[in-house]
């Protein structure tokens, strides 16, 4: 699922990530609150049976940052 979502921390530029997987193939996505957010709200979408277009459209439309980190 995670290779299919994109990221919008920039780490693309930064780290080459080529998506949200890349992220966390090492300690970046542990440590930055936008990968965080991104993976558990693709986790929770998944769990509500989305499809993978249809979460990264919602990601593309910025609804992971009503993921609220402190209550995870």
């Amino acid at each position: 699922m995670l290779y299919q979502l994109p990221c919008y921390c920039r780490c693309d530029r930064s780290l080459g990530h080529t998506s949200l997987r890349s992220c966390f193939e090492n300690a970046h996505g542990t440590e930055c609150s936008t990968c965080a957010r991104e993976a558990l709200f693709a986790y929770a979408q998944t769990k509500l049976g989305k499809t993978p277009a249809q979460i990264r459209e919602a990601i593309n439309q910025r609804e992971y940052e009503s993921i609220d980190l402190e209550k995870q």
